[in-house]
């Protein structure tokens, strides 16, 4: 009964979860906050972090159990912020854009973007270049 609700909310996670890591990473201290404050900020951040962790149901012999959130998962996330954070925003906002509202945000589906992403600019640099070219008529 839960599962189709449970489904379309968790469409909006990845980027949840990819905005709520870079908040994190963004933490710095400032010259009017005290190391306390960081610290309260960091935790802050982290437990929106822990919220939006998936579970994953295993059906056990009697009821649903669930595993927690593995440092593979972790593993995964962490190369996905750091493919899109090492891209200029000025030139890739787009595309940064359109991977975040990806429905899986995960390494694989990255590095499938990526892939057809430098396909898109190769073919445009491609078409730009012949479009230099002089053409004599010797009409």
């Amino acid at each position: 009964m839960w599962a189709k609700p449970c489904e379309i909310h968790s469409k909006s996670a990845p980027n949840a979860c990819f905005n709520s890591l870079s908040d994190l990473f963004n933490i710095c201290l400032h010259d009017n906050k005290t190391l306390t404050q960081l610290c309260m900020c960091v935790e802050g951040a982290m437990q929106r972090i822990q919220v939006l962790h998936p579970t994953m149901p295993v059906l056990g012999p009697n009821e649903i159990t669930s595993l927690g959130y593995t440092l593979e998962m972790l593993d995964d996330k962490l190369s996905t912020m750091a493919m899109l954070h090492a891209l200029p925003c000025n030139e890739y906002s787009s595309f940064i854009s359109s991977v975040l509202m990806l429905s899986a945000l995960t390494k694989d589906a990255d590095l499938e973007a990526f892939c057809n992403e430098k396909v898109q600019h190769c073919a445009v640099e491609d078409k730009a270049a012949a479009a230099g070219h002089n053409f004599t008529c010797y009409l």
